[in-house]
């Protein structure tokens, strides 16, 4: 039985060190550590291919115009194999007609949502927050005719130049902006209908994030409801950790999911996501640690809290309670089961 934890954009630099983190340096000094290279080649550093590649889906197979679909999935929204889907941010531009945040920066999350709510006409779902997913029925088929750009690799872009392409879909950025400036809806992230493989052994994911419940509910992965899982530096880090411990009892393998350092870099607050950091080391990692399973914990990309966007630098590791000790070296991030129960093809049956 095995303990996985994967802490969203965790890192932000090259120079990232778990020193001034006293619980996982500790790990770190007494088990194996490396860096994994999470994001696969020709892809984006971006939480859908770099989470599938560490939990082993060889590239080949990893999905393509699936992301939005995913959230979809994990906030139980009914979607259609016609239909054509898109995340939407609720963003904020400047005087310039710049991008100065990419999640609805001076707004409160309910106050985000009601302005969601108030956009008659506008086919958007809140899925909490500054987040919306876009349902265009049978318009699948355009996919391959609609461009976007992720806005939190566009802050401090002009919109002109970052306008979404096809499907209606200036005309949405521009209504909503009419309605709402300085803010607007950016969609991005096109996405139709997919399916995954299913998993071949029995595991569990504890997580609050909605694209991580999809992944984990489309896989076949059992992922519990809790109380206070937020996917944001809000989540209840030891009502999500004692699960994990409850899970691990039961489950040969437990996946831990932690988002909110992700979210607080977006906000382009280094403070915050630094906090949040110390939160996960004094909260959760003792825990772990005392789970007396080998645990494995590194990030799927790192996310910059100076400009929002993510970073496809290879990710460090801590190997915990297990075997091995020392430095590891740079391993590919499809090798991260593998390291960490000793066992080829751990999740997803061979073809």
């Amino acid at each position: 039985m095995a303990i996985f934890c994967i802490i969203d954009g965790m890192t932000d630099q090259d120079a990232f060190s778990f020193e001034p983190y006293s619980n996982l340096n500790i790990m770190r000094q007494k088990g194996g550590y490396g860096y994994f290279r999470t994001t696969p080649q020709g892809m984006n550093a971006d939480t859908m291919p770099c989470t599938l590649t560490l939990l082993g889906l060889p590239r080949a197979r990893l999905p393509v115009n699936a992301r939005t679909y995913f959230e979809a999935v994990g906030c139980d929204i009914p979607v259609k194999h016609t239909d054509l889907l898109m995340r939407c941010n609720l963003v904020k531009l400047n005087e310039d007609g710049r991008l100065v945040s990419s999640c609805a920066d001076g707004v409160t999350a309910e106050q985000a949502q009601e302005m969601a709510a108030d956009l008659p006409g506008l086919p958007v779902k809140n899925i909490g927050g500054y987040k919306n997913i876009l349902v265009i029925p049978n318009a699948a088929g355009q996919i391959d005719s609609v461009i976007t750009y992720p806005p939190h690799q566009s802050v401090g872009m002009l919109l002109k130049d970052r306008m979404p392409v096809g499907a209606g879909l200036p005309e949405l950025v521009r209504n909503s902006f009419e309605r709402l400036s300085p803010y607007l809806l950016w969609p991005w992230a096109p996405s139709v209908f997919t399916q995954l493989p299913k998993i071949n052994e029995k595991a569990a994911a504890v997580c609050g994030t909605q694209i991580i419940k999809g992944i984990s509910r489309a896989a076949g992965f059992t992922v519990p409801n809790f109380r206070n899982a937020t996917g944001d530096t809000d989540t209840d880090l030891i009502e999500k950790a004692e699960t994990v411990l409850a899970l691990s009892r039961n489950y040969p393998l437990v996946f831990l999911h932690i988002n909110g350092a992700d979210e607080a870099a977006h906000r382009l607050n280094g403070g915050e996501k630094e906090a949040f950091l110390h939160r996960i080391d004094m909260l959760v990692m003792p825990r772990l640690a005392k789970a007396g399973k080998p645990v494995l914990i590194t990030s799927d990309h790192g996310c910059s809290p100076a400009t929002g966007a993510h970073l496809a630098n290879p990710q460090p590791f801590i190997l915990y309670g297990a075997s091995k000790t020392g430095d590891l070296g740079i391993l590919e991030g499809s090798s991260a089961l593998t390291l960490l129960t000793g066992r080829q093809d751990v999740l997803w049956p061979v073809r």
